[in-house]
């Protein structure tokens, strides 16, 4: 392998592992530098690479949906007397 096809592979390999800060970025993400971070030093793990990426892809300023209201969870007592 020429040097030259080395630093492809590598450049390949660096912009996939640099998506999602790619997307934070091009969505204007108010978080992105923190997204930058995250994808840097934790995304070599794989589950951290896909929150980051999950995390960039979802709609801004809009709080994560819940399963239930908290009206009509039910709570199971952990203890039966």
């Amino acid at each position: 392998m020429t040097d030259s096809m080395a630093m492809l592979i590598l450049i390949a390999v660096l912009g996939l592992y640099l998506v999602p800060t790619f997307v934070a970025h091009a969505r204007q993400h108010p978080h992105r530098f923190g997204m930058f971070l995250l994808n840097l030093l934790l995304g070599g793990t794989g589950v951290f690479w896909v929150v980051a990426l999950v995390r960039a892809v979802l709609p801004i300023g809009q709080p994560a949906p819940r399963s239930l209201p908290p009206s009509r969870r039910r709570v199971e007592p952990i203890f039966h007397s």
